[in-house]
């Protein structure tokens, strides 16, 4: 038996291992769910209504495209706000419907208002998620009117209809209101057992290192997860340990799990897991096991406090084994916090490879190269909207592009023209630079066609029956709001779906239809993309080193807290806090550079590919550098004064690092990185924990001197050191 418990993880585990790490306590499974829901209630309600009133089949189609743009719209970051933003929702279609009817006798007026619309609803953006969704629900109710065309007599339901739709959504967000914070977090705290799980088992059966990364990346999603969930609840009301002590209790569940794995990668690397450490490695897997007994639990922490108790010197052959008894008391110690008898955090979690950062007052004005190296040139006048904020560009390039698809989709087809619209609107929608824009369009068409293709074989196999074609629009709807956030193309993907299934119930369904929309969708894309690129165009590079900028300021101000013992509760809850914007800010990274991942097709991929991940790594060094810092200062034995050699290699990470942030600044204005100097781990703390605060520093240190190679264009960038992390 390796890792008990993990032999017999069920099928179901295992499915949901993946999508715990992206969905940390099914938040967004709850929302799609929910929507779904309302999207199927205004369908059942359209074709009600359409059965008794007799009104034309096509509001079928507009009640729950209507009412799945209503429910996506909704973005507000708290559960209230997202109520209030429903609600406001139902007005603001009303209105838009009303202006549509009355405007539709003057088409020159109609295509008037609807480009000047497209161009507010991209800029409105600006003043939040609330004022973005109202504009999109106003600008889809206005387009759909368009070429719905209802008469004076079909007006009534229409609206109804219309107001049904966003009314089903504004009923799904109050239900929702109803929060249940100690399951929620019981099921993250669950996730994160069953993440670290998969994680060790990975890492004790040699997986490849890609794998093992990702695994870990589902931990630290979770975690991070936990940190919101404890912003948005106060911690001691449902646990018996104050905040401060649960984040602490989450960072080393976490730490440990990672060394754990690292250890273990690097055994296999070097000779051979011993049977010591097989033994040790199913005790930590027992612990993590959600089918382990109490009594299970109990035997392997007392094997862990006994390991531990012993180790008093700790050599090479059994360091792999301390790691995984700190690992255990640390996660027994998680364990317990979620009971209303949750004993203080025990002192022998405080392991010797753990790493934050001490607080005091950040000297951020300390000169940061990207601003005293920021004196560029000046650029030429006749350029000045560069100098525009990104919503006032796009929407100028927004209303073109419309107008544009406007005369390119009637010519194509003079009742389908609304498609290349629609898709030259969109691509528009939650970007904010010329790549995302590129990005968004590539993903729509993308998703479209397999849309069509998946769609019309559905279709195929559950011929006509209604029931079974309204259940592949509602289970497209929850494929697009539960996976659309992970990537556009799903979106546009389940979008198609449903709308193939929605057209066969109509009886509208055939191959020329499908060929227009794939031609439509494709013209709109290039119109789009066009019009981001030639009209007001703005270099997508700024954006992403505004995000990179800000990534290298949250390290360093870290580095800066941490120089200092963190020897008060302030100061840990300041490290704790600043390591937390280290990770948001690694976050932004990414999923910049994925909105961009086009732009990056025909250059530049493997480097950009390889700097994200540098940072990966720095910002997992950070997380360790602040957990031993934590653990030094809780040790009894501890004076408030940092060991010596700490403070030095803080400010020679520092050099470094500020070094990295100014070549990718400026790429060519500063040499690759010189391989004799850096961190020096020769130097010889006085405790363990300062040696893993030392081995963290050399780490980040590491990083940002590859991160200098790979801007200079050095050919011997090697990533090889860290493909365990």
């Amino acid at each position: 038996m390796i890792l008990s418990g993990a032999s017999s993880a069920s099928l179901r585990s295992r499915v949901m291992r993946p999508l715990a790490g992206r969905d940390p306590g099914r938040g967004r499974l709850t929302t799609a769910v929910a929507v779904s829901c309302g999207v199927l209630a205004s369908a059942l309600f359209a074709l009600f209504a359409i059965h008794v009133l007799h009104a034309p089949p096509g509001f079928l189609a507009m009640a729950t495209f209507l009412s799945v743009q209503a429910g996506s719209a909704i973005k507000d970051r708290s559960a209230v706000k997202r109520a209030v933003t429903a609600a406001m929702l139902i007005p603001s279609v009303l209105i838009a419907v009303l202006a549509a009817w009355v405007l539709s006798p003057w088409r020159p007026a109609v295509i008037a208002v609807f480009v000047v619309l497209t161009g507010l609803v991209v800029w409105v953006r600006r003043f939040g998620p609330r004022a973005a969704a109202v504009g999109a629900a106003g600008f889809f109710a206005y387009f759909f009117t368009l070429f719905m065309r209802p008469t004076g007599v079909e007006l009534p339901v229409y609206c109804m209809l219309v107001g049904g739709a966003v009314a089903t959504q504004c009923v799904v967000r109050l239900v929702l209101l109803a929060k249940r914070p100690r399951r929620e977090l019981n099921v993250m705290l669950h996730e994160l057992r069953s993440a670290s799980e998969a994680a060790l088992q990975s890492a004790f059966a040699d997986g490849k290192a890609g794998t093992l990364r990702a695994r870990l990346a589902r931990v630290d999603e979770i975690g991070r997860a936990i940190t919101t969930w404890q912003q948005e609840f106060q911690t001691d009301r449902f646990l018996a340990c104050d905040e401060q002590s649960f984040a602490e209790r989450v960072l080393d569940a976490r730490i440990t799990i990672e060394e754990v794995c690292g250890e273990l990668v690097a055994r296999h690397a070097a000779t051979a897991i011993t049977p010591e450490q097989r033994s040790a490695a199913g005790q930590l897997g027992l612990s993590l096991s959600q089918h382990a007994s109490p009594a299970e639990i109990a035997e392997a922490v007392l094997w862990a406090e006994h390991t531990l108790a012993s180790a008093g010197t700790e050599g090479t052959a059994n360091s792999a084994v301390i790691l995984i008894a700190q690992a255990v008391v640390a996660q027994d110690a998680l364990r317990q916090s979620g009971r209303s008898e949750a004993q203080p955090l025990s002192s022998a979690v405080n392991s010797a490879a753990k790493p934050p950062p001490p607080p005091s007052a950040p000297d951020l004005a300390a000169g940061h190269p990207h601003q005293a190296n920021g004196k560029k040139k000046k650029r030429l006048e006749w350029v000045p909207w560069r100098n525009w904020a990104p919503t006032s560009r796009m929407a100028v390039q927004a209303m073109a592009a419309a107008l544009i698809a406007t005369v390119a989709g009637e010519a194509i087809s003079a009742s389908r023209w609304y498609w290349a619209v629609l898709t030259a609107f969109v691509v528009f929608v939650g970007t904010t630079t010329r790549s995302d824009i590129l990005t968004r369009a590539y993903r729509r068409v993308i998703g479209t066609v397999a849309g069509i293709v998946v769609g019309v074989i559905a279709v195929l196999v559950v011929g006509h029956d209604p029931n079974m074609l309204i259940l592949i629009c509602v289970l497209s709807v929850f494929g697009m709001l539960y996976f659309g956030a992970i990537s556009y193309a799903y979106s546009s993907f389940f979008m198609v779906v449903m709308l193939v299934a929605i057209y066969s119930m109509l009886g509208v369904l055939n191959g020329t239809l499908l060929e227009l929309r794939v031609s439509e969708t494709v013209t709109g894309a290039v119109i789009g993309v066009l019009c981001a690129y030639l009209i007001f165009s703005a270099n997508s590079h700024p954006a992403l080193m505004a995000k990179v900028n800000a990534y290298f300021d949250a390290l360093d101000q870290l580095l800066q807290l941490c120089r200092a013992a963190l020897d008060q509760p302030e100061q840990r809850r300041a490290a704790l806090t600043a390591l937390q914007r280290i990770e948001n800010a690694q976050v932004s990274v990414e999923q910049t550079v994925s909105a961009m991942s086009t732009a990056f097709f025909f250059g530049r991929r493997d480097q950009v590919s390889s700097a994200v991940h540098l940072m990966y790594v720095a910002s997992r060094a950070a997380a360790r550098f602040v957990q031993s810092a934590i653990a030094e200062a809780s040790a009894a034995d501890v004076l408030s004064v940092k060991d010596a050699n700490i403070p030095a290699a803080v400010d020679e990470t520092r050099h470094s690092l500020n070094r990295a942030r100014s070549s990718l600044n400026a790429p060519d204005s500063f040499p690759a990185a010189p391989a004799t100097t850096g961190v020096d781990l020769a130097l010889a703390p006085h405790s363990a924990q300062a040696t893993a605060e030392l081995q963290a520093l050399s780490r980040i240190d590491w990083a940002m001197r590859r991160v200098i190679d790979l801007a200079s264009g050095s050919k011997s960038v090697s990533l090889s050191s860290d493909d365990s992390s």
